[in-house]
């Protein structure tokens, strides 16, 4: 028995879940009277591994034989975790992975993939092998972001580098594009204009160049980590992770709201019933503004980090979280997901045999009972109506049912273009502004099933 136990020591050092649970299950099997902390060792490995029955057996045995309360505390939530992942393993959801392909993936690791909401271009990060530019000193890698647009045929153009001054030799990454387009927020790590560790920036696109990254400032950055963004329909609710002061866990979901370009109110804690003890992180608001997608240990799940989506309630709180199921949450860490305005589709990265190379994008077809509310979206160009010249102009969607604001943008000042988000079934009052000209305003109605 000391030498099997001995044996899943080294194989849990080594990070071998299931030898190691093998191990301690043959020490336990070898011995009259185990002590009990063998059961939580291989317990524990289990369910790094995915054996969710034998895991909840020895999590049972290590409760009903051990005194330790911190101990006792960890396997009765470890127990939840068995139990769901049981649960939702016989009533898995449909999934069927598709690779974006060697246009988008390749031998590097690719993931946090954001879409505009129109579907025509994709921006994620890309981790490459550090070069001579690179600046972290200790950084054997460096991230940086690509993007690539669809063509006139709807297939995806060669991924190209963002290039400067998005791409610099810090590591840029967690990028979400503003489902306009017009707007990227992203974090840079160890920066000589940032706060602390990771702080948040942004960037505006001014017909198809991006301008300089500029740090949010105070108060949303600190010396603590700042990272992950994820901006809202409305142009202004920004989500984000932070391990500042102040909040539940190691890391919590904050908001914060953009009332002018580039000035940020005081953050806000997204509360218990999102955050927990632990680590939640990853934020995606979908476009309908009211549902959350975020990753976390903290809930009950299957035994690593989960995806879970909550849906805002009719008094602005948020409901209690809800995983997504099985096989999109497994044993494994799952990173993040993004899914398109529609609520079709939803992106993940996975390192999945049978991909390009290292973590690849992938997209699966949504279950209906996972889907946010559906959002289309209007295109239009702003132009002077005598001279034709393109114009930047105020935009504002209001829903007329609650006088609620849920699209505030501007056209592009070189091309007047713009794209704004719409949920379906939505009464909508549609209003242009601009100082020098006549208002524009439009009432209509967007149906359950509307076209683009």
């Amino acid at each position: 028995a000391e030498i099997y136990i001995r044996m899943g020591d080294i194989f849990n050092f080594t990070l071998k879940s299931c030898d190691a649970a093998f191990s301690y299950n043959k020490a336990i099997s070898l011995m009259k009277n185990p002590d009990p902390i063998l059961y939580l060792y291989a317990a524990d490995e289990e369910l790094k591994c995915g054996s969710y029955q034998g895991a909840y057996n020895n999590y049972q045995s290590f409760i009903s034989k051990s005194l330790n309360e911190e101990l006792l505390k960890h396997a009765k939530e470890n127990l939840l975790k068995c139990s769901f992942a049981i649960q939702a393993t016989q009533n898995p959801v449909n999934l069927v992975h598709i690779n974006k392909g060697e246009q988008i993936n390749s031998h590097y690791d690719e993931y946090l993939a954001t879409l505009t909401a129109d579907e025509e271009e994709i921006i994620f990060t890309v981790k490459r092998p550090r070069d001579k530019n690179t600046i972290c000193t200790f950084c054997a890698t460096e991230e940086d972001f690509y993007y690539s647009k669809k063509d006139s045929l709807g297939n995806w153009d060669k991924r190209v580098s963002m290039g400067a001054p998005i791409n610099s030799s810090y590591n840029e990454g967690a990028q979400t594009i503003s489902p306009d387009g017009k707007y990227l927020f992203f974090t840079i790590c160890n920066a000589e204009s940032g706060y602390g560790s990771c702080d948040l920036y942004w960037s505006k696109r001014i017909g198809g160049r991006w301008s300089r990254p500029r740090n949010f400032g105070a108060p949303v950055n600190t010396a603590n980590w700042d990272s992950q963004p994820s901006i809202s329909t409305d142009g202004k609710t920004i989500y984000f992770i932070s391990n500042r002061p102040g909040g539940f866990g190691e890391t919590d979901i904050w908001k914060t709201e953009m009332i002018e370009e580039g000035v940020f109110t005081v953050p806000e804690n997204l509360g218990s019933t999102i955050n927990t003890p632990t680590f939640d992180d990853a934020p995606f608001i979908h476009p309908d503004g009211n549902t959350l997608y975020f990753v976390s240990d903290g809930h009950p799940g299957m035994g690593g980090r989960d995806i879970f989506y909550s849906v805002k309630l009719a008094d602005g709180t948020w409901g209690t979280p809800k995983n997504m199921g099985y096989p999109i949450n497994t044993s494994a860490d799952e990173l993040n997901i993004f899914i398109n305005a529609k609520g079709t589709k939803a992106f993940i990265s996975s390192d999945k045999e049978g991909g390009v190379g290292g973590l690849d994008i992938y997209y699966f077809a949504l279950d209906e009972h996972l889907r946010p509310t559906p959002v289309t979206f209007m295109k239009g160009q702003i132009r002077d109506n005598e001279t034709g010249s393109p114009l930047e102009a105020e935009i504002e969607m209001v829903d007329l049912k609650d006088n609620k604001v849920i699209t505030s943008t501007k056209s592009d000042p070189i091309t007047g273009e713009f794209l704004a988000c719409i949920k379906t079934g939505t009464n909508v009052l549609l209003n242009v502004s601009h100082p020098f000209y006549l208002f524009y305003s439009e009432n209509f109605n967007i149906k359950k099933e509307a076209t683009e």
